[in-house]
């Protein structure tokens, strides 16, 4: 197998909990905002689970042209958009690609590669950066009232953005109060960061903790996925 189809492989093994039980409760939610959104591969899925309110939030411009085609058999909303921790600011974003694939760019970030990670998998030699380019941020709940969304509407939140995942947390401020689920991807190691910035899993675990959530499990494969439960929001409407 080629480094290429290692790092694919390996990015297969990652899945979300969205239908799945956990601690005895279907997690089926009213509505779901990912964001880190690539180009929703899990848009059929999402459909085929019953959740009928889905919003994707992308940063590259590219990726998002393509989300916008891949989920519209499914009426979700797609918005094109960089979310962080503080509105209107301005900020350096690193276009990745995957090997050779000019339209592969899931694991563009905020924040630049470190190269030194490939002395530990060497599967991210074949990610590459492309260009760097300039976006405007927003934070979520602004984001979703400039595009005239009801915040209530949304009780799972996934998050996949390489490495931000902790200041898009920080930039909802109390809205993150009205979240059951939140699904994040982490990275799982301890001696090496992936990217140059990127907040830790020990980082965004303590910031989800002031906020009443719980860590569920994580999951490994290439990255992490990590879910944290509202426990008082799930028991109060069981």
């Amino acid at each position: 197998m080629t480094i290429l189809q290692n790092l694919r492989e390996q990015q297969k093994q990652t899945k979300d909990f969205v239908g799945t039980v956990v601690n005895g409760t279907s997690i089926v939610p009213q509505g779901i905002i990912h964001v880190g959104g690539n180009i929703g591969e899990e848009a059929e899925r999402y459909a085929q689970t019953g959740v009928d309110t889905v919003v994707w939030i992308e940063a590259v411009p590219e990726s998002f042209q393509q989300l916008v085609e891949n989920v519209r058999p499914y009426h979700q909303v797609c918005i094109n958009a960089l979310i962080l921790d503080v509105d209107d600011q301005p900020t350096k974003f690193y276009k990745n690609r995957v090997g050779r694939r000019m339209d592969d760019h899931s694991y563009s970030s905020i924040y630049p590669i470190n190269r030194a990670i490939e002395t530990v998998f060497p599967h991210y030699r074949v990610v590459q950066t492309l260009e760097e380019i300039e976006l405007t941020s927003l934070t979520l709940p602004t984001c979703l009232e400039r595009h005239g969304l009801h915040k209530d509407r949304y009780d799972f939140l996934s998050l996949n953005t390489q490495g931000s995942e902790l200041r898009i947390v920080q930039g909802m401020g109390e809205y993150l109060r009205q979240m059951k689920w939140v699904q994040s991807e982490v990275n799982p190691l301890n001696e090496i960061s992936i990217y140059d910035g990127e907040n830790t899993a020990s980082e965004l675990q303590a910031y989800m903790e002031q906020f009443g959530f719980e860590r569920y499990k994580i999951q490994h494969s290439f990255g992490g996925i990590v879910l944290y439960l509202n426990q008082d929001l799930i028991d109060s409407t069981s």
